[in-house]
């Protein structure tokens, strides 16, 4: 197998495995208890979170441990709005991931917030999806007074334009890729990213995505081209 799906989740690697392997097997009591067994526990979660804060530059109070990105990206949100009660504009971009969009949308209705063009938005450089990054210069005007945030996070990914079917193909062929977020998976819509990105095209519907990971070898990736290679002969014969 070769895995090519980085982007949707990947292995733990081996050191944070070990690391955390105590509180998934003999320390895993509550840390908010008032017995030793779990208040103990208190000062490892301080202790990764003062790390946590080290690493990025950031204080230690700033550190919020949620239990997935869609929390973490509703926070986000959240926290600027409370930090900037006067605000009644948020700007995004279209490919943003749905924890995002869908959180905006929900706002839009319940508080009224509006974007240039009647959405309430979010500002973002770049998509879980497809790793792209947006031009924000456009944007800085009216980002800025709102105290937008930049944000960084690169990812490899690649798109090949053929049908979908090529994803049952490579499959066969022990190739493990997907058409689009995990997130969307079950839809049977094309991903927005991709429709915000060539609204007009028939891409939406025929793209297979490949994000590397960091145990990803140069043996697998020419495995994997030359599997590729032989499903898109298949499928276009």
């Amino acid at each position: 197998m070769i895995y090519l799906d980085h982007n949707a989740t990947t292995p733990i690697a081996p050191e944070v495995l070990e690391a955390i392997m105590p509180y998934l097997t003999t320390e895993w009591g509550n840390p908010s208890s008032s017995y030793k067994f779990g208040a103990k526990l208190k000062g490892v979660i301080e202790t990764a979170r003062a790390q946590v804060a080290e690493l990025i530059g950031a204080n230690g109070r700033e550190i919020i441990f949620t239990s997935c990105a869609t929390e973490s990206n509703n926070a986000a949100v959240h926290a600027a709005l409370k930090a900037n009660p006067g605000k009644r504009h948020m700007v995004t971009a279209a490919v943003e991931h749905s924890s995002v969009l869908n959180y905006c949308r929900a706002l839009e209705c319940d508080r009224g917030l509006h974007g240039p063009h009647g959405f309430a938005t979010k500002r973002r450089e770049e998509t879980q999806e497809v790793g792209r990054v947006t031009p924000c210069a456009p944007f800085e005007q009216l980002a800025q007074p709102s105290g937008a945030q930049r944000s960084d996070a690169p990812c490899r990914v690649t798109y090949l334009s053929v049908d979908r079917d090529g994803l049952l193909l490579l499959d066969q062929e022990g190739i493990c890729a997907s058409s689009g977020s995990a997130c969307l998976a079950d839809s049977d819509e094309p991903s927005h990213v991709v429709k915000a990105m060539k609204p007009e095209s028939a891409a939406s519907r025929q793209m297979i995505r490949f994000s590397l990971g960091l145990e990803n070898t140069t043996v697998e990736v020419n495995a994997a081209l030359s599997a590729i290679a032989r499903a898109v002969k298949r499928l276009r014969s």
